[in-house]
């Protein structure tokens, strides 16, 4: 335009990259430092600090079940190279909800259900529900496949605009990334999804009829109820899981001969069974109330807060706990599953492209 508005805010925005990108590499360079510091001339150290420079990856980072750093695809074209990864993610995320939905049907009836002492889980399982409780599996199917492609694409496009003149990022903007992926797909993804998945769950009702009762109650307004909890968890479990798994690998790499940059499917089994469980117990209580905020006691809840305040003061503190061991259940072997599972799965799929 004549006033050259668009040229200004255009380099006002390469400025703010450029600024954003070296404030992230030199907090790379304060924690890398920090581990290993390279004084009085430690080669050794600054050959460990490039081996664990963290490189720059097409699509990558964590989210609620996809590992948190993916294979860098090689010479392939960057078209290619884009699809390998989401497909990947997708695919394995999809194995694992599918293999240990018990446990997270469990887990939400266990935080629904926190306050009643003559809530059997056994008795409403197998005795009311059996096969039915697989109902509540279907959005999380539909929601796969659309979680895993915001997801990416967001985490891609972040990653790329914090990349640095070479084409790396560090891992404070791969963190970044995560983070920015999770607000993301948890405001027009995740929300929806787990909202239908929880009403679901605690009335019973197949997820059309579900679906209808929300709209009919509380409207469109019903169906991004918590999502500010939402928000939170997602954001939290990005940065959890991509932080705990990566000092894992970086710790079993050290271990391993110089030169080594990936795991084997058992060390990746193992760190990621560990991340699970940090990262479970940790951002736990943030689920509990997401997940009471998506029920179908959901309106009498004003906030976050006010739902916090209410559950320890009705129900004691250890019921921002309740089903832990549901969760532990699912996440732990669920995150073992996707990190083995996933270098297999991009392999495949490469080789399908090839």
């Amino acid at each position: 335009m004549v006033d050259g508005k668009p040229q200004k805010d255009g380099a006002t925005a390469v400025r703010l990259q450029r600024a954003v990108t070296k404030v992230l590499a030199e907090v790379d360079e304060r924690w890398e430092g920090a581990e290993d510091p390279p004084s009085r001339g430690d080669k050794m150290g600054r050959q460990r600090m490039v081996r664990f420079k963290t490189q720059r990856l097409d699509v990558g980072a964590d989210s609620e079940n996809a590992p948190p750093e993916v294979l860098v695809q090689g010479d392939k074209p960057l078209s290619k190279s884009r699809l390998i990864a989401p497909i990947a993610g997708m695919t394995s995320a999809a194995l694992e909800i599918s293999l240990l939905w018990p446990m997270e049907y469990a887990k939400v009836q266990l935080q629904l259900n926190a306050g009643r002492s003559n809530f059997s889980l056994f008795n409403h399982i197998f005795r009311e529900q059996g096969l039915k409780i697989y109902a509540g599996l279907t959005p999380m199917l539909i929601g796969c496949p659309a979680q895993g492609a915001v997801r990416f694409s967001i985490l891609d496009s972040v990653k790329r605009q914090l990349a640095d003149e070479n084409g790396k990022t560090g891992r404070a903007a791969g963190l970044v990334a995560g983070l920015c992926a999770g607000v993301v797909e948890a405001v027009f993804v995740v929300t929806p999804v787990e909202t239908i998945k929880t009403r679901l769950v605690d009335s019973g009702k197949g997820i059309v009829g579900t679906a209808q009762y929300v709209l009919e109650r509380e409207g469109i307004r019903g169906i991004y109820k918590g999502v500010g909890a939402t928000i939170a968890k997602s954001a939290s479990n990005q940065a959890l899981r991509f932080g705990i798994y990566e000092e894992c690998k970086r710790m079993m790499l050290n271990q391993k001969q110089a030169g080594a940059t990936q795991l084997t499917p058992l060390e990746a089994l193992g760190g990621g069974m560990t991340t699970g469980c940090l990262a479970a117990m940790i951002n736990y209580p943030i689920d509990v109330v997401k997940t009471r905020m998506q029920g179908l006691d959901a309106a009498r809840y004003r906030s976050i807060l006010h739902c916090l305040t209410t559950l320890v003061k009705e129900e004691g503190i250890l019921a921002l706990y309740a089903g832990v061991w549901a969760r532990l259940a699912r996440t732990v072997p669920g995150q073992g599953i996707i990190f083995c599972s996933y270098e297999t799965i991009t392999r495949e799929i490469s080789k399908v492209l090839d």
